[in-house]
């Protein structure tokens, strides 16, 4: 039996691909800032939401004022890294 065992590990030895667990634990343990991780786990979170969301909400129209915040949001997403969104009436937050 031990034979037959040796014989059948040494066959899935030999069909073995090799990983490189250097390189995966490399990628794992890869040092973020919080701000990515913070990213991160807004994606996790609330990722799949927002995508659903965008399919349904294609074509709304928005108002100019909308448009005018999103507009602005994104020149500040640009520049500066991050905009913070704040309560406005009729924003459709």
């Amino acid at each position: 039996m031990a034979r037959s065992s040796r014989r059948w590990f040494d066959s899935l030895w030999d069909e073995a691909v090799p990983v490189d667990l250097a390189r995966l634990y490399e990628v794992i343990f890869a040092p973020y800032s919080p701000w990515e991780i913070f990213l991160r786990i807004l994606y996790q979170l609330y990722g799949e939401e927002v995508a659903e969301l965008e399919k349904e909400d294609k074509g709304l129209p928005l108002t100019s004022f909308q448009a005018h915040g999103v507009a602005r949001a994104l020149r500040l997403l640009r520049d500066g890294g991050g905009a913070i969104v704040a309560d406005e009436v009729g924003l459709g937050k």
